[in-house]
C-alpha cells in the first residue's frame, strides 16, 4: 500500500490543497491495487501528471515533494504490474485445482517423500509444463512449484484444530485478522480438503520468495566471510523489525510462538515475512494450553511453562527472539544443560569473537534482557535499539540499561 501524506496547512492553503490532491489519487491507486489493479493505471497517470505540473510551475510544497521522491512512478507502476501478474496466476492456480482434483492428493499422500510426486503428476495429467521441487523435509513438506513461463508458487498441507476452527480462535483466522500487515503473507489459494473433527486440513498455495530465509541469508554471508561488524548490524537491524513485528501481532491479542531463522522470510525489499501460519495463536491473555502452540524444543526453556502446567506466551516469545537472535550472531544455537529429566537450561557461549565488540557487547546485553522473567516492554528494546544503530559514533561509550534488580530473576 502506497502511505498517505498528512494533512497539513490552513483549511484553504496551496499545501492542504496539494495534499489533499495526491491523497485522492493515492487511495484511488490502493483501491484498485487491491481489488482491479489493471484499473490503477488511469490514476497513476493523472497522479504523475499532476507532479509535473507542480515542478513545471514550481508551486510543489516540501510534502508533496517528499512524497514523490519516495515513491518515483517507475516503482509505483512495478508495483501494479507485479500485482496484475499475481492475480493471474491466482486465477491459474484456482483452474490448475479445479481441472485436477488437486485437493484428492491428499488420500494418497504417504509422507514428505510423496508430495512432490503427487502434485507432479496431477499436472501431467493436463499435460502442462510444471516442475516441481521439494523446498523443505520437515514435518509439514514444502514444495515450489514451477511454471513454464517461470511463475511459481508454494504449496503445503496446513492442518488446525477443529475446535479451534469452529470457534474462530485457530491459526487461519489469525492471519485473516492480520490481513493489511504486510510481514503476515497472505494465501494465494487455501482449498479445504476434510473436518475429521479433530483436524481440518487445506492444501494451501502461496508466494515463492526467492530470497529465502533468514537462515540462508547468514549462512550465506558467513561463507562469504562477512565481518562480526558486519554480521553483528545486520543481527539488530532484523531485531528491529522482529520488534515491531510482535508489538503490531501482540496488540491484536495475537503471539506468535514459533520464531526461528529457518521460519523468517525475506523479500526483495529484505522485509521480514512469515509464510508459516503455525505458530499464530490468538489469546486475550498471556497464558494458554500447551496444546495450542506449535514451538520448537531448541528456541525456549521449561521456564516458560506456568505453576498450573500453562506457556506464558509473552516469555515464549522473548525466549525464541533471545536464541534467534543469538543463532544469527553465532551460526549455533545455545547449549542446553539438562537440570533432570523434564528440565533444561539454555547456556549462551558469550567469549565467541562476534560478541567481543561494542555491538556484540549490546547484542550479548539484549539477549539477557529478553531472557529475563521480569520483562523490559518490547517497545523499550525498540527505541533503545534504533538509538544505538543511530548513534554509531557512541558505540565505545554505549551502555545498556540492563536493570540490576531484573537480574538473577
Amino acid at each position: 500500500m502506497l502511505s498517505l501524506i498528512p494533512l497539513k496547512g490552513f483549511y484553504l492553503s496551496e499545501k492542504r490543497k496539494q495534499i489533499v490532491k495526491v491523497n485522492y489519487l493515492v487511495n484511488q491507486i490502493n483501491h484498485y491495487k487491491k481489488t482491479e489493479p489493471n484499473n490503477a493505471e488511469p490514476f497513476i497517470a493523472e497522479l504523475y501528471a499532476y507532479q509535473n505540473e507542480l515542478i513545471e510551475k514550481t508551486i510543489a510544497v516540501e510534502p508533496v515533494l517528499s512524497w514523490f521522491d519516495s515513491n518515483p512512478a517507475h516503482k509505483v507502476r512495478k508495483l501494479i504490474r507485479e500485482k496484475i501478474r499475481e492475480k493471474t496466476l491466482i486465477l491459474r492456480i484456482k483452474e490448475l485445482f479445479a481441472a485436477t482434483n488437486m485437493t484428492d492428493i491428499y488420500y494418497q499422500y504417504t509422507g514428505a517423500a510423496s508430495l512432490r510426486n503427487l502434485i507432479q503428476q496431477r499436472l501431467e495429467l493436463i499435460g502442462d509444463k510444471y516442475q516441481v521441487i521439494n523446498l523443505d523435509k520437515g514435518k509439514t513438506p514444502l514444495v515450489r512449484v514451477i511454471g513454464e513461463h517461470n511463475e511459481s508458487f508454494v504449496m503445503r498441507f496446513i492442518q488446525l484444530n477443529s475446535r479451534e476452527e469452529a470457534a474462530g480462535t485457530s491459526a487461519r483466522f489469525a492471519r485473516e485478522f492480520l490481513v493489511d500487515f504486510a510481514p503476515i503473507a497472505k494465501p494465494y489459494h487455501l482449498a479445504f480438503i476434510e473436518d475429521d473433527d479433530h483436524e481440518v486440513s487445506f492444501l494451501e498455495c502461496s508466494k515463492y520468495y526467492k530470497n529465502g530465509s533468514l537462515d540462508t541469508l547468514f549462512r550465506h554471508l558467513r561463507k562469504q566471510l562477512a565481518s562480526n561488524i558486519e554480521l553483528g548490524q545486520l543481527v539488530l537491524l532484523y531485531a528491529q523489525q522482529l520488534f515491531e513485528f510482535f508489538i503490531a501481532i501482540n496488540q491484536k491479542n495475537i503471539w506468535y510462538t514459533d520464531l526461528k531463522p529457518s521460519n523468517i522470510l525475506l523479500d526483495n525489499n529484505d522485509h521480514l515475512i512469515f509464510n508459516d501460519i503455525k505458530g499464530l495463536v490468538i489469546s486475550t491473555t498471556k497464558k494458554t494450553t500447551s496444546n495450542r502452540v506449535h514451538i520448537s524444543k531448541e528456541y525456549y526453556s521449561p521456564s516458560v511453562y506456568t505453576r498450573d502446567n500453562r506457556i506464558n506466551l509473552e516469555r515464549l516469545q522473548r525466549q525464541t527472539l533471545a536464541n534467534t537472535l543469538y543463532q544469527l550472531a553465532c551460526g549455533q544455537l545455545p547449549i542446553q544443560i539438562r537440570i533432570n529429566e523434564q528440565n533444561w537450561e539454555n547456556a549462551y557461549e558469550f567469549s565467541q569473537e562476534i560478541f567481543q565488540n561494542k555491538i556484540g557487547d549490546y547484542l550479548k546485553n539484549l539477549i539477557n534482557l529478553l531472557n529475563m522473567k521480569k520483562a523490559v516492554p518490547m517497545t523499550k528494546l525498540l527505541v533503545e535499539t534504533r538509538d544505538f544503530m543511530a548513534n554509531r559514533k557512541n558505540y565505545a561509550n554505549y551502555e545498556f540499561g540492563v536493570n540490576e534488580d531484573r537480574l538473577g530473576c
